[in-house]
């Protein structure tokens, strides 16, 4: 697992609705976030590369397909993204 966090304050957009009761005087707000994948989006990609092997034009479709296979790959395995930062 991934795990990054930064300090960086989300600002508050003039059109953002007021629904927090610091909005009226602060200009941003600390947010709390999560994103996660599985295994679909693999098979996604995946699907995506056999569209690509019947479709794509022969000098383009080599790389395409390899480039696809790889980050199917990386959903499958888990993709580390070599930060070790927040690794305690």
């Amino acid at each position: 697992m991934c795990r990054s966090r930064t300090r960086l304050p989300f600002p508050i957009l003039n059109s953002f609705p007021r629904i927090f009761s610091q909005a009226s005087s602060a200009a941003s707000v600390s947010v709390h976030t999560s994103l996660s994948t599985d295994t679909t989006v693999a098979l996604r990609l995946k699907s995506l590369g056999n569209i690509v092997n019947r479709s794509v034009d022969i000098a383009e479709r080599e790389a395409l397909s390899n480039s696809l296979g790889e980050l199917a790959e990386a959903y499958e395995e888990g993709w580390d993204s070599g930060s070790d930062e927040d690794d305690d």
